[in-house]
């Protein structure tokens, strides 16, 4: 093959990178050979996850380790509320994300279809 040939790109359905965003953020911009926002919405999205999976385990952990105390007759510390809106934020601020990466990429979509 000459350097002057290329190598015919590999299409895929519109569809498949809507899929792909809606398993995880990043992915569908990846396969449209976004990089910039692939990496973008893989790593903020990433990042707000684990700031979800931490207002939660935190506090369950809190919790336990109360309860266990005061199984074993240690009643230094109160019993604490689930604290509900701290989980709220992180929650909300990953479904921004995942709504906001779903319609960056069915933009991106329409762009590519009005294209061709």
């Amino acid at each position: 093959m000459n350097n002057n040939e290329q190598k015919p790109k590999k299409d895929f359905p519109p569809h498949m990178a809507t899929l792909l965003s809606l398993v995880y953020p990043g992915a569908g911009q990846a396969l449209q050979r976004r990089w910039f926002a692939a990496t973008f919405y893989l790593i903020t999205f990433t990042i707000s996850l684990i700031w979800f999976v931490y207002s939660i385990v935190k506090p369950l952990y809190g919790i336990l380790k109360t309860a266990l105390d005061w199984g074993a007759g240690d009643f230094n510390e109160p019993m604490t509320a689930f604290p509900i809106m701290s989980i709220i934020l992180p929650l909300l601020v990953s479904t921004f994300l995942l709504i906001v990466n779903m319609i960056d990429v069915m933009l991106a979509n329409q762009r590519r279809q009005m294209r061709r």
